[in-house]
């Protein structure tokens, strides 16, 4: 339905193969310094990926073949996965099928899959860089996904025990901070984790939007020791339920409340110890994890307790009553 995208990564490849035992070695080295460009579809939108370069680390693959399956984790913010893209290296001498399957547990079922021939990889090579990596489009049946739960693409060839699929990873880097690489050596039966990422991007439609900016209303001074209660309300534009956590300013936070239905006045209580003054804040967050900016709220806790106007102006006609009545009585 979509054709394959692919970009070299640069003009210059140094390749070095570690033949010697792929199942505990399987990995290549590269060079190169290029920068690659993201493909754009109509239907969906980029989500999740890795594909920036890291300089300052060295960059491999991570072989995928009869001894190897390797995945990638990765948490959406779409309800809706649509396909996916991973940069390897296809050398002559692989022979077997390139399988990208989803996962939500790794030793689990396939969510959903695809699978392309060596044959089909080879024929969208650069002619005069084969053994440059490249980036290949797994167009896979749509899937339903929570945004911000763990997910995992997995590649795999179980037909290749000689030649080797090299998915690439960035070297040493965690650039993607929400997931990393995982590689198994005994066809999805174990898995370890290797704390790196590979070249990868994501794409799906739906996305989550976040709640809007919570109010936050409550008294803006008082006394230390005496509790005093603050409401919250905001509302969700997909009408889900809502989180809110209140920040005290005092080193102190609520906790995440909730969920409560969108639009609903959440009211707690909060007691400060010392004076001074305090910045309370409070945001919201869906039952899909997406988050609203802070809202703020300055407030002063005196060492006295709060003046009363009122109070003040009866105190005031009392004592000018009383001066007045000691005048006529000279």
């Amino acid at each position: 339905m979509k054709k394959i995208r692919y970009i070299g990564f640069g003009a210059v490849v140094t390749v070095l193969l570690i033949l010697i035992n792929p199942v505990s070695i399987g990995m290549l080295t590269l060079e190169n310094d290029s920068r690659v460009s993201i493909s754009t579809n109509l239907d969906d939108e980029l989500d999740q990926y890795q594909d920036q370069f890291d300089k300052n680390t060295n960059r491999y693959g991570h072989v995928i073949n009869y001894y190897r399956t390797v995945a990638q984790s990765f948490k959406p913010t779409v309800t809706v996965l649509t396909r996916v893209e991973v940069c390897v290296i296809i050398p002559d001498d692989v022979d077997g099928n390139l399988k990208c399957a989803i996962k939500e547990e790794l030793t689990g079922e396939d969510l959903t899959f695809t699978e392309k021939t060596a044959r089909e990889l080879r024929k969208e090579r650069d002619p005069s860089h084969t053994s440059q990596p490249i980036w290949i489009e797994f167009d896979f049946p749509d899937i339903e996904t929570i945004p911000e739960k763990t997910y995992y693409i997995v590649c795999s060839d179980y037909d290749d025990r000689n030649g080797f699929y090299s998915w690439m990873v960035n070297g040493d880097s965690h650039s993607y901070s929400r997931g990393s690489v995982w590689v198994s050596s005994d066809q999805c039966k174990s898995w370890e984790e290797r704390g790196v990422d590979s070249y990868f991007r994501t794409y799906g439609t739906g996305k989550d939007a976040r709640p809007y900016k919570p109010e936050l209303n409550g008294p803006n001074s008082g006394k230390p020791g005496v509790e005093y209660p603050y409401t919250t309300s905001t509302t969700d534009p997909d009408g889900d339920q809502i989180y809110y956590l209140f920040d005290w300013g005092d080193g102190s936070d609520s906790g995440w409340l909730g969920p409560y239905d969108s639009g609903y006045l959440v009211k707690t209580n909060h007691v400060w110890d010392q004076r001074g003054s305090y910045k309370i804040k409070v945001k919201a967050k869906d039952i899909y994890g997406a988050e609203s900016d802070w809202k703020t709220l300055h407030i002063i806790m005196s060492k006295n307790k709060p003046l009363n106007i009122q109070k003040l102006l009866i105190l005031f006609e009392k004592l000018d009553f009383l001066f007045l009545a000691k005048l006529l009585t000279i």
